[in-house]
């Protein structure tokens, strides 16, 4: 009997042995390990990696910008954040590769600041790579933390807002997103646009043609609901809110990817250059994209942050490029593609 015993306990370890990844037990690859894997499967390219650089492709001298031939016609792959300074790599705005071989190798430099300006990218890769990184690698700053805890628990929202004909920026309506959650009493808003210290200076022709040109520079920020009710509800201006349907490790990338678009790099840019906020121009010190009024407007960017972690989103985001963008546009794929749920909630509901 005690044979027999010893003989299944055997043959049980054996069998949980080989049902494990030996890579799995071994659970760590030191860095140039991990570069080469990364370069074997060629990770760099994968969507989510993508999205949160936010890479996309630009025209060519031919003028060519479809992603469907990109076999027979030549393309270039370049982010569209403005600010070279945000990547790790010196090339990291064109080289999705580069700049996530600089990423992981500031990973095992254990540079923690580095790591809470890239919180969106670097949550991602310890999701990513859970089983061949320790999960110490990963340490973020007590700004992230405190704010991640906050938040971490909650839903993220898409807002349709109805159009404003008096503004040519929003004659067909505005999207942004909201993170909250009807049992808390906090919420926030994501929203995209120009500043309008910066459009007010503007004369209205001058306006236009910027706007319609994308000649101005715009940028994500946070508001609050005060913010809101000043800037939409008292205009009249109707809010719909639509649940996104994240699950848990999509919702955690997407609100670290906030954070490192907002305040991450915000963060990072002041305490290296040691001032204080109140004594620069804010608007000098966040990530900075062209702005259009009808191409890479609110409802792009928008739809940029949700397709960073929804790769399915991805060719749709690819075709909408080189378009008239509008807010119904991006609502009816987020619709179609089941990202939100069908379900039209009221923006009171929130309110305590």
């Amino acid at each position: 009997m005690r044979v027999k015993h010893i003989f299944i306990i055997f043959i049980s370890i054996f069998s949980l042995y080989n049902f494990i990844d030996v890579k799995v037990l071994k659970a760590t690859y030191n860095e140039s390990e991990l570069i080469d894997y990364i370069n074997e499967n060629e990770i760099y390219n994968e969507a989510i990696w993508h999205g949160l650089n936010f890479y996309n492709i630009i025209k060519n001298k031919s003028g060519f910008t479809s992603l469907f031939l990109l076999t027979k016609k030549k393309y270039q792959i370049q982010s569209e954040v403005l600010n070279n300074d945000w990547f790790l790599s010196p090339i990291g705005n064109i080289s999705p590769a580069d700049e996530l071989i600089a990423s992981i190798k500031n990973l095992f430099n254990s540079n923690s600041d580095l790591k809470c300006k890239h919180a969106g990218k670097y949550l991602w890769l310890k999701y990513r790579f859970k089983n061949r990184i320790p999960y110490y690698k990963f340490t973020f700053c007590a700004e992230f933390n405190n704010w991640f805890q906050r938040y971490k628990n909650s839903d993220i929202y898409f807002l349709s807002i109805s159009s404003d004909i008096k503004s040519t920026s929003t004659m067909f309506g505005h999207n942004m997103l909201m993170i909250g959650h009807k049992n808390y009493n906090y919420i926030r808003f994501i929203n995209y646009g120009v500043p309008k210290e910066i459009i007010v200076k503007d004369w209205p022709i001058f306006r236009q043609v910027k706007g319609l040109s994308k000649m101005y520079y715009s940028n994500f920020g946070i508001l609050e609901y005060d913010d809101i009710r000043k800037d939409y509800i008292e205009n009249n201006r109707k809010i719909d809110v639509y649940k996104i349907s994240l699950n848990q490790h999509e919702k955690e990338v997407l609100l670290a990817h906030i954070w490192s678009i907002i305040e991450g790099y915000t963060n990072f840019k002041l305490n290296m250059n040691r001032v204080d906020p109140e004594s620069v121009n804010i608007n000098d010190y966040f990530i900075m994209f062209k702005y259009g009024f009808i191409l890479e407007n609110c409802s792009y960017q928008i739809f940029n942050l949700i397709q960073a972690v929804k790769p399915k989103l991805r060719l749709h985001f690819a075709k909408l490029k080189p378009r008239f963008i509008k807010p119904q546009t991006v609502f009816d794929i987020l619709k179609k593609e089941n990202v939100i749920s069908l379900q039209r909630l009221n923006l009171d509901d929130f309110v305590k």
